[in-house]
């Protein structure tokens, strides 16, 4: 597939995993900034969601399934923001319906997952990006300039404490329900991580 299917000269994105509740929001608006391409389709299993965010950002095509979303050819490109457990699945189908695919992080659940994604994406010849934006975030920008610069010496080991996702049933409580705790990310079998002490 060459970019040279696209009718309007921008790549025409979707969003599978809209509804979610931490990355799916910043994927949504982000693509809002890009000149090149144009979120022309949603996706999450919850249809309620998906009409309201169709609606919100005056977007027409609308799937509950991601097969069908494959299935489009109108759409040159999908953005998968689902958990890990469903992202190699998700990103074997779509190399194979011919789209570009950029999947947010974790990529996988294993290096087994991930070779498998690799090598459907070179055998089918599309690009395939894992959204990796802490490289980006301005305290790791900071950090990186002052290991450059011969700052702080020989970096032995770096702890990064934020992490609102891994909060306790507790912490949660204690925040009225409006924290980031989401069962799958504390799940090994569902992250692909180990277990959450």
């Amino acid at each position: 597939m060459g970019l040279g299917r696209m009718n309007s000269g921008r790549l025409r994105v979707a969003l599978i995993g809209a509804a979610g509740k931490v990355a799916a929001p910043c994927h949504l608006h982000a693509w809002e900034m890009v000149n090149d391409a144009e979120l022309v389709a949603v996706c999450d299993v919850n249809q309620q969601a998906v009409d309201q965010i169709g609606d919100a950002c005056s977007i027409k095509k609308r799937f509950t399934s991601y097969e069908a979303l494959l299935a489009d050819p109108d759409i040159d490109a999908v953005d998968i923001v689902t958990p890990p457990f469903l992202h190699a699945d998700m990103t074997l189908a779509a190399a194979a319906a011919g789209k570009y695919v950029y999947v947010e992080k974790p990529m996988a659940r294993s290096a087994g997952e991930t070779v498998s994604m690799i090598d459907a994406a070179s055998a089918a010849g599309i690009s395939l990006m894992v959204g990796e934006s802490y490289v980006f975030q301005g305290s790791n920008v900071m950090a990186r300039d002052l290991i450059d610069a011969g700052e702080i010496g020989d970096v032995l080991h770096v702890r990064q404490t934020k992490g609102p996702w891994v909060m306790r049933p507790e912490e949660l409580d204690r925040l009225g329900g409006k924290g980031h705790y989401i069962p799958w990310r504390v799940d090994p079998e569902l992250s692909g991580g180990g277990p959450y002490p």
